[in-house]
Order: structure tokens, then sequence, then C-alpha cells
């Protein structure tokens, strides 16, 4: 029952999503255009109550197994520094931020690095607002050895290895043992009518996404703390990449285009065609590969849905890398923009 909840649930969300981008797309549109200044601040408003919708969905679209974030090289030690750097802007009534980072995060973190600053983002606000009356926040980093005899291998059924091992604790009023099961379950949440009960529910998605674990309990002198496990590669050099590939001009082009959504793709085809852009169509990966072959030559820069007929995204990158291993390609999925995975 609750899978077959859960797969409505995603399908619902992907078509909704479907609906939101082109008006996205268009208020953007809309944006650009010199005798549309006035009404700015309307155009603004449209896309910033789309980008508040596609936010309450992507939970939901993270969970579907096909949709799986991009990968980066991420230098650990360098992304909760930059983070903590953050937040250290921000200073919430009563809120004293205590930082304990390990001088050496030993290992890569191959993870999308949007993806984990939303996380830290959630459970950060999730302790924020637990302290009402102010206190102390910990942001703790550290790199842990997980092996067969740890705690962390038999409780959180961690395969061996080493992990980023991050702690977010507060000094709240704690939760009660009766809501420790359910602060992760969508929708659910002690606080106001003004909160979604979202940000616990994608946290745990991300965290599982990269094969990774999250704990909760009762902090010492009271409070609550979260930890998260996520695993290091240590062979190789981290390398941190931009958070989505920019479309910046070149010699070619040409963009293709490739998704079974026309309101999507006309959208598209005045967004980019006002940048300057040639831009091919396609509705599904068949139809997009022979279009590549036809003009490969001329395509700069290849854009592709995930989930489509005939062939999917996945399929179709696959047959273009092996046809041409240094095309540059996107992913376009409900979740964001994102690197198709790179070997």
């Amino acid at each position: 029952m609750l899978a077959t909840l859960q797969s409505s649930l995603s399908s619902i969300s992907n078509e909704l999503n479907n609906a939101l981008t082109p008006i996205l797309l268009d208020a953007e549109i809309l944006e650009s255009l010199p005798e549309l200044k006035e009404h700015l601040k309307i155009t603004e408003r449209i896309g910033s109550s789309v980008r508040i919708a596609r936010s309450i969905l992507r939970p939901f679209l993270l969970s579907v197994d096909h949709l799986s974030p991009r990968t980066e090289q991420l230098d650990p030690h360098k992304l909760i520094l930059g983070y903590a750097e953050e937040i250290k802007k921000q200073h919430p009534k009563g809120i004293r931020y205590e930082f304990q980072i390990a001088d050496h995060l030993h290992g890569v973190l191959e993870a999308d690095s949007a993806l984990i600053h939303t996380m830290l983002d959630h459970m950060v606000q999730n302790a924020i607002e637990a302290m009402a009356e102010g206190g102390v926040l910990l942001i703790r980093a550290r790199s842990t050895i997980v092996e067969s005899d740890t705690e962390a291998y038999d409780s959180l059924q961690l395969k061996p290895g080493t992990y980023l091992h991050i702690t977010i604790a507060d000094e709240g009023h704690g939760i009660e043992n009766e809501n420790r099961e359910r602060i992760f379950e969508p929708f659910y949440t002690e606080k106001n009518d003004t909160h979604r009960g979202l940000g616990l529910t994608e946290t745990l998605t991300i965290v599982r996404n990269y094969d990774g674990a999250i704990k909760h309990g009762p902090r010492s002198g009271g409070g609550t703390e979260f930890e998260v496990y996520l695993p290091l590669k240590l062979q190789g050099k981290a390398e941190v990449m931009e958070e989505t590939t920019k479309i910046s001009p070149s010699s070619k082009k040409t963009i293709l285009f490739v998704d079974d959504e026309e309101n999507i793709k006309r959208s598209v085809e005045i967004l980019l065609g006002n940048r300057g852009y040639k831009v091919i169509f396609a509705s599904n990966g068949a139809e997009g590969l022979a279009v590549f072959k036809q003009y490969q030559a001329e395509i700069g820069l290849v854009i592709t849905d995930v989930v489509m007929p005939v062939m999917d995204g996945k399929t179709l990158v696959e047959s273009i890398r092996a046809m041409s291993p240094s095309t540059k390609i996107i992913f376009c999925t409900g979740i964001e923009m994102k690197h198709p995975s790179r070997k």
C-alpha cells in the first residue's frame, strides 16, 4: 500500500512539475522584455510562486528511482567550511553558532553540492526553530571510519568505509518519544500551520540517494542531535565543479532539446532563441538520437529530459556518449538541470 501511494505521488508530482516548468520559463521570458519592465514585480512574483511549488514537489521527484541526483567530485572540507561561512552571515534572534570542523576531512564526496546545501539548510533551520528562546547551534564535521564491529555499521546498516560525519545539534525542547518515528514523514510537523513538514523528508531522501544514513536522538544536556553519514572515496583528487552547466556562446550555437512536453519545448524555443541559439527539437530519445546523427557536426549541446516514451534520456545519453564522448550534455529533470554521470 505504501509503495503504491509513493508511486502515485511521484507520478502526480512529475506531471505537476511538467505543468509548472513552462510557466516558470515564460515568466523568465517576460522579465527580459523591455516593454514589460514596469510589470517586473508581477513576473518576479509568478516565478517565485512556481519555485515554491516545485520545492514542495522535489522530495517526491527525488524519491523516484530513475531520477537520481547528479554527482560532482567535492572536497568535503571546502564544502563544509563554505557552508559555515554562508550561515555566519545570518543572525537568527538568540542563536549562537558553534563550529567544530576537523582540519582534515579525508576523501572525496561524490554528491551534488546544491543538494548537500539543501540538506544542511533543512537541518539547521529545524534546529533554529526548535530553539524559540535561543541557544547554541552546533555544527560538527569530521571523517569517520565505519568497520564491521562499529555501532554505525550495525544500527545504520552502513557499508564499511570512510564517511563524512556531520552533526547538527540544538538546545531546544527536544522531540517527544512518540513522535520520533514520524519526523521524516511527508507533511508531518510539530510546528504551526505555516510549515509544510517536508524539510526532513527531503533531507532523508537526499542522504539515502547518496548511500548515506541519518539518525537522531536526544542531546546530552537537552535538545536534539542529528547525525548524517555520507560515504567518502579516498582515491582521486577532489575537483569542485560549477553547480550547473552554464550555456555560453561557442562556435556551435545549435542546441538539441529532447522532451515530450510540447509546452516546455515552445517556451524553450523562445527563451534560447532570444539568446541567439538555434534549437532543434525531438520528442523522445529515439527521435533525439536520429536528429543527433544527422546534425552532429552542428550541435554544440544536448539538453534532454530523463523520463520519455520510446527511449529514455539515460539510454539516449549513453548512445550519444558512444558516438561523441566530448559532446556536452545536460539532463533536465524535475529535480534541476544537471550533468549526466561522468566516467
